[in-house]
């Protein structure tokens, strides 16, 4: 079964105001990429996940751990360098990237939800947390956590990709994009206006063709993101 692709997105477009809308909004965007996250989810052999489920779930744990790296390397994290030495070592250097990786994190954790039972408890889990968002100041310890809980979600994904999927795995996701975002200092409101910002560019890229490499409108799409004053509010 697979739900109908709807419009692109005109001057009616809503802002999300609670967590059911970015919900029923990255479903809409996945339908439109070719991945009927909730559909697939009904799809079970003998009480197993079916292949399209499984192959689902492997692409969505591949782009998650490419946006964990891309965190990473908000921070300076490398041992051998000027900054290290200087005592920086673990620093937040570039915290507008950070606001757009954390929330591309969310759209991948989001879908690896809606593939796992979306109107079970793991639903309700990322709900709860979402509704439940306490942003922490950030300062000079941001930085060691973020790679601390980092490590645990590479960790879990890469584990998953090779031994299976479950509801347990996305759970323990569903938790480290709410750390990373509480060390970000995210509260609901800005979480809300950070992912209605990429969504909406996102869509766009699916409308144009993005292209992985070479597409001439990405790097600054991304720079537009958080420019108002969203983080820590």
């Amino acid at each position: 079964m697979t739900s109908e692709v709807q419009p692109s997105p005109d001057s009616e477009f809503a802002p999300s105001r609670t967590f059911d809308d970015v919900w029923e909004k990255q479903a809409r965007l996945n339908r439109r990429v070719g991945i009927d996250t909730l559909a697939l989810s009904e799809e079970c052999v003998d009480g197993r996940q079916s292949e399209a489920v499984m192959r689902a779930a492997k692409d969505y744990l591949l782009a998650l751990a490419d946006e964990y790296h891309e965190l990473q390397n908000c921070l300076l994290w490398k041992f051998w360098t000027r900054e290290a030495r200087e005592g920086n070592r673990w620093a937040i250097h570039d915290f507008q990237n950070a606001l757009v990786e954390v929330t591309d994190i969310l759209f991948f954790t989001m879908s690896l939800a809606q593939l796992a039972a979306p109107s079970g408890p793991v639903r309700e889990h990322l709900k709860s947390l979402f509704h439940l968002m306490e942003p922490l100041e950030p300062n000079e310890l941001s930085g060691a956590s973020i790679m601390g809980t980092l490590a645990i979600g590479q960790r879990t994904v890469w584990t998953s990709y090779m031994q299976g999927f479950t509801t347990s795995v996305v759970e323990v996701l569903i938790s480290v994009w709410a750390s990373l975002s509480k060390l970000l200092g995210l509260s609901q409101e800005a979480a809300l206006r950070l992912y209605d910002e990429k969504w909406l560019i996102n869509w766009s890229r699916q409308e144009r063709g993005y292209q992985q490499i070479g597409d001439p409108l990405a790097a600054g799409e991304n720079l537009t993101i958080g420019q108002d004053g969203t983080a820590a509010k």
